[in-house]
């Protein structure tokens, strides 16, 4: 009785570890982990405009069957606008899908990477 017990119990252990480590796989990047791909990335920078306001994540959509993950992400950009020789500085608010996948660093390190399509 003694030792199923004990096997019954090594053997929820081992289920909840695998369980555990494929969880990360099938629910796609942490927010963390989604600003800081775009950031490093350097997708929204430019000497045309800038990021006046955060990030915000708006929506985390499936898997890709490419194995990318797609999020909707909103921000605020500030630019020069000139129109018939008058120039003055304007803000527009917009949404836009990146796209991240894994990628190893130079260092070897998996890493997420964020690309607009």
């Amino acid at each position: 009785m003694r030792y199923s017990i004990k096997f019954l119990s090594a053997l929820l252990l081992l289920a909840m570890v695998f369980n555990a480590a494929g969880c990360s796989k099938l629910f796609g990047p942490s927010n963390d982990d989604i600003l800081k791909a775009i950031n490093d990335s350097g997708t929204f920078k430019s000497s045309g405009y800038a990021v006046t306001s955060p990030i915000t994540i708006v929506e985390k959509e499936k898997k890709r069957a490419d194995g990318s993950w797609p999020v909707k992400v909103r921000f605020k950009l500030s630019f020069m606008y000139t129109k018939e020789g008058v120039t003055e500085p304007r803000e527009s608010e917009t949404t836009t899908t990146v796209y991240l996948s894994k990628s190893k660093d130079a260092s070897g390190k998996t890493v997420w990477v964020a690309k607009l399509n």
